[in-house]
């Protein structure tokens, strides 16, 4: 295997270096299934009630698949986006084209009209109350859960690929090119 798993439930997604993905069973022994020519993916996550995980590859591919290992969509982006989970579990994705769930089927559609659009890092968070926020590789921006915009801060300077996580009140923004940022729950 070529890097971290993703837990599918009990099972784990494994990327290797031959471009092949696999799931292995909750004894760690079995093997469940395996999909040739996947990409190692970089980001991945899974939807609250395990139904798909959506996958985002090194070079950028976007790939969602069944928990049985069907693929259900695959498709390029232009740049490295990111992935989170609403309250309710449902996959989202930010993308250069804007903010998108996903259902079951490997169906996009836009979850917030106004996210912003950048061609820059992305990294979005959803919070257990239902905001959303968005680094557009120079703002940070916060919305609630009827879209309207609470907040925005300027975040400039920061490179490479970005992640978001909520702690105590707080957001922790954080960069492989080593930039870190902390940044109270308003902003």
């Amino acid at each position: 295997f070529s890097g971290s798993p993703l837990a599918l439930g009990d099972w784990l997604l494994y990327p290797s270096p031959d471009e092949r993905l696999t799931a292995i069973g909750a004894d760690r022994r079995e093997l469940i299934w395996q999909i040739d020519e996947v990409p190692t993916f970089r980001r991945g996550i899974v939807s609250g009630d395990i139904s798909h995980a959506a996958l985002i590859t090194d070079d950028e591919q976007f790939i969602t698949l069944s928990a049985q290992g069907e693929v259900l969509d695959w498709a390029t982006l232009r740049n490295m986006g990111s992935l989170t989970l609403t309250p309710a579990g449902e996959v989202l994705a930010y993308t250069r084209g804007g903010l998108w769930r996903l259902d079951g089927a490997g169906n996009w559609f836009e979850a917030l009209e106004d996210a912003p659009r950048s061609s820059g890092s992305l990294a979005a968070l959803m919070t257990g109350a239902g905001d959303t926020v968005l680094f557009d590789s120079e703002r940070l921006h916060a919305f609630d859960s009827g879209g309207n915009l609470l907040w925005r801060t300027e975040l400039a300077g920061i490179a490479g690929d970005v992640t978001l996580a909520h702690y105590d009140g707080g957001l922790l923004l954080a960069s492989t090119a080593g930039n870190i940022a902390v940044i109270g729950e308003r902003g």
